[in-house]
C-alpha cells in the first residue's frame, strides 16, 4: 500500500529539521509514502509528476495532494531542472530595475559577486522581460479554469484505479492585491462559476473552495499560522505542529474550516 503525496515547498523536505507533513502521515499510518513534492513548483508540476507515477509504477492506493497558488507556470530549464513563473513575480517583473535589484539582494546573501553573478544576472533579466510579457496575456480566470482542470482529470484517473483522493491548498489560490480591479469576492466567484467546479467531488476537497468570504480555508488562512504553525515569524513554511496539523487534514482527523 503506497501513498502518493504531491504538493511544492510546503511538501518537499523544506527545513532539515523538520519533517514534513508526508513523513507525518507515513509515521501515522505505517504505510510507504512517495513523496513528489519540489521546493518552488507549481501545481502543473505535481499533477506531471501524479500522471508519470501512474504510467510508469505500481498504483498507489491513496494520493494527496497540497497545492499551491495557481498562478504559477511551471517550465522546464534547458537544464532539464524545474522553474517557474508566477503572477507575483510577471506583475514585479514589469519594473525590471527593482526586479533586479531585489534579486541581487537576495542572491549576494548566500553568493559572492563575480562572473558567475553576472552571468545568472543576465539570465534573469532575460526572465523579467519574459515575466512582463506573460503577465500581459494571462487573465486571473485563466489559472482558475486551468487548476481546476487538473484537479478534475486527477480525480478521474484516481476514480478509474480506485485510489483514495483528496487535494487541499497551502496557499491562496490567486492573491488578490496583486491583481488589478479584483478582490476575493471576484475571485471566490470565478472559482464557484468555473466548467470545471460542479464536476469536481466536494469530499475529496479541504477547504473548498478556498476564500473564507465563501466559507473555504487554505493552510496560510488559519489564524496565526505562521506564527503558530510556521518555521518562523516571517517564514511560513510549515513548522513541526505546522507539519502535524497538515497531515491531520489529509487524515480526516481534524476540519480545517475549525482553524478559521
Amino acid at each position: 500500500m503506497t501513498i502518493l503525496c504531491l504538493g511544492c515547498s510546503w511538501t518537499d523536505k523544506y527545513h532539515k529539521d523538520v519533517a514534513p507533513w508526508p513523513e507525518v502521515i507515513e509515521s501515522k499510518t505505517g504505510e510507504k509514502v512517495v513523496n513528489l513534492g519540489l521546493n518552488g513548483s507549481g501545481n502543473r508540476y505535481a499533477y506531471d509528476q501524479f500522471l508519470n507515477y501512474i504510467r510508469t509504477e505500481e498504483k498507489p492506493t491513496t494520493v494527496y495532494w497540497l497545492m499551491t497558488e495557481f498562478d504559477r507556470v511551471d517550465t522546464l530549464l534547458k537544464t532539464h531542472r524545474h522553474g517557474i513563473f508566477t503572477f507575483k513575480t510577471l506583475t514585479q517583473g514589469r519594473d525590471q530595475e527593482r526586479y533586479l535589484e531585489r534579486w541581487g539582494e537576495n542572491y549576494l546573501e548566500s553568493h559572492s559577486p563575480g562572473e558567475a553573478f553576472e552571468k545568472s544576472k543576465k539570465l534573469v533579466g532575460r526572465d523579467a522581460q519574459l515575466a512582463s510579457l506573460l503577465a500581459d496575456i494571462y487573465h486571473p480566470t485563466d489559472f482558475i479554469d486551468y487548476n481546476l482542470h487538473m484537479m478534475y482529470v486527477v480525480q478521474r484517473v484516481c476514480d478509474y484505479y480506485n485510489i483514495k483522493l483528496r487535494i487541499g491548498l497551502a496557499l491562496l489560490p490567486l492573491q488578490p492585491f496583486l491583481i488589478p480591479e479584483a478582490n476575493s469576492q471576484d475571485l471566490g466567484w470565478a472559482i464557484l462559476k468555473s466548467k470545471y467546479s460542479d464536476k469536481l467531488k466536494k469530499q475529496n476537497l479541504i477547504g473548498w473552495p478556498f476564500y473564507k468570504e465563501f466559507g473555504g480555508m487554505t493552510g496560510n488562512q488559519i489564524k496565526s499560522w505562521g506564527k503558530t504553525y510556521g518555521i518562523t515569524d516571517v517564514d511560513n513554511h510549515p513548522g513541526a505542529k505546522g507539519s502535524r496539523l497538515l497531515a491531520s487534514f489529509f487524515l480526516a482527523e481534524k476540519d480545517i474550516k475549525d482553524y478559521k
